[in-house]
């Protein structure tokens, strides 16, 4: 069975983006002779004034630029990311703006009302300008007539798992248009035999005489001399090339390609929180926890009292918990359960109906009460008040045993609460669902970190957190 040949898309990615530069640099220039209009009535704008649009514009196109608003190949896919990028870099550029002219001393020669027009127009312009392109591309793309024509050098097994990715995980926006590998007696087994179209000398031709938008060289990486004479023998073509790393490249997830001294490598496990994110993920802990503390004084009494009367033992339940880079740390909690009259060593979670559980812990544990002291952690430093939540040493062991992802979840401080925590994964993990699920949300946060999620997981947590049904 041949390979299906798609029609030729009659758009290609490389002229939407080329698009996408032009309209914003033309929509920065006319958002703000537009404000000027407004302020002034007329265009009678001084050097100062051009020198202002231009720079802006330039500006502004170059910081979407390095954030990646003109690399994206299918950007109906992450509208929102790209909104956000746009009102960063619109507002970046302005800031830009401003300070040039203060410290060049032309502030006076500009009216501050034209600026504020200017940015709120502007950024008005652009978001509305980005939703309507996305929802053209979305059209586009469903209609088939938007995608990248590419072709795959190599008929092993790469090539075979490069074909079977582009089919299920692309949603159609890329077309295989042809396999090509020297030998030609391989064949790729995919829901039958696809015969392979023809070698690296009949792809010469190939792409001349046909809309090839990228090559991917689908060889093992033990055949270096092969890729460095094919890379040579193709580079006169006018597309991109591209190496496939294999199955590695895509298993490890959020890989991409970096530079260490100019030598290219391929990063397949970024650091959880940059330098700039730990800083300010502290300062908000400590904000918060100090504000949370201050409010709930009155309560945290009241509970130590209720927990002191209502049966023997101390006010506090410490425990070693399983903490950031495999440090091991002292939890706080309020105690829950009975003083055990013997010691067990083994750990044991608790269940519902637990007799273990005294009739103030059971109220304390379900309304997540008990947790309250652990805000003393966050301010030692043990702990995050949002972030993975901390298992006993002996369960962390034992998991790990069982999950090999679940060490990631130790790459940032654990949390009072967390994104698995406000999607219902809380209490006891007595089912194989639940010990897989947690550690999938719990490496999402790490990976999508932001302020803004935090603030919103402890408004989440606040408002339908506090108390489950699961929490036993």
């Amino acid at each position: 069975m041949k390979l299906a040949m798609p029609r030729n898309s009659t758009i290609r990615f490389s002229w939407i983006h080329a698009i996408q530069r032009v309209s914003d640099f033309l929509i920065v220039l006319v958002s703000g002779l537009l404000s000027y209009w407004l302020r002034h009535k007329n265009f009678s704008l001084s050097a100062t004034y051009w020198l202002a649009l231009l720079g802006l514009a330039l500006l502004n196109g170059n910081i979407l630029g390095y954030l990646g608003l003109y690399r994206i190949h299918l950007p109906c896919c992450i509208l929102a990311q790209q909104l956000k990028s746009i009102a960063l870099s619109w507002s970046l550029s302005m800031l830009g703006l401003i300070l040039v002219l203060f410290f060049s001393r032309q502030s006076e020669d500009i009216s501050r009302i034209w600026v504020s027009t200017w940015w709120v127009l502007g950024i008005g312009v652009l978001l509305i300008s980005r939703v309507l392109l996305t929802k053209l591309l979305t059209h586009w793309n469903r209609s088939g007539i938007l995608g990248e024509r590419v072709v795959i050098v190599g008929a092993g097994d790469i090539g075979k798992w490069l074909l079977d990715q582009i089919r299920n995980k692309t949603d159609g926006h890329v077309q295989v248009v042809g396999i090509f590998d020297d030998r030609k007696s391989r064949l790729i087994l995919q829901e039958g035999t696809i015969e392979i179209d023809g070698t690296t000398d009949d792809l010469l031709d190939f792409v001349r005489e046909n809309n090839i938008d990228m090559i991917v060289m689908a060889l093992p990486s033990q055949s270096e001399e092969r890729l460095n004479q094919l890379v040579m023998k193709l580079r006169v073509l006018p597309v991109e090339i591209h190496i496939c790393p294999g199955r590695i490249g895509f298993s490890l997830e959020r890989s991409e390609v970096v530079e260490m001294g100019g030598i290219p490598l391929l990063k397949v496990v970024s650091r959880p929180l940059e330098t700039w994110g730990v800083f300010v993920k502290r300062i908000e802990d400590i904000i918060l926890s100090v504000i949370i503390l201050i409010l709930i004084a009155p309560l945290l009494v009241c509970i130590a009292l209720a927990v002191k009367i209502s049966s023997p033992g101390p006010v506090f339940f410490v425990q070693f918990r399983g903490g950031f880079n495999g440090y091991v740390f002292r939890m706080f909690k309020f105690r829950s359960m009975y003083v055990p009259t013997s010691v067990d060593s083994k750990v044991k979670q608790a269940t519902l109906g637990d007799p273990r559980i005294t009739r103030i812990g059971s109220f304390l544990r379900r309304s997540s009460l008990d947790e309250l002291p652990q805000f003393f952690n966050v301010l030692k430093g043990d702990m995050s008040i949002v972030g993975p939540r901390p298992h006993a040493v002996e369960h962390d062991e034992e998991f790990r045993q069982i999950i090999s992802s679940y060490v990631s979840r130790l790459r940032v401080k654990p949390g009072i609460t967390g994104w698995a925590q406000i999607h219902g994964f809380r209490g006891l993990t007595d089912t194989r669902e639940k010990l897989l699920s947690r550690p999938e949300y719990d490496l999402f946060y790490i990976d999508h970190w932001s302020l803004w999620l935090d603030l919103w997981i402890i408004l989440k947590t606040v408002l339908t957190g506090m108390v489950n049904k699961n929490a036993y």
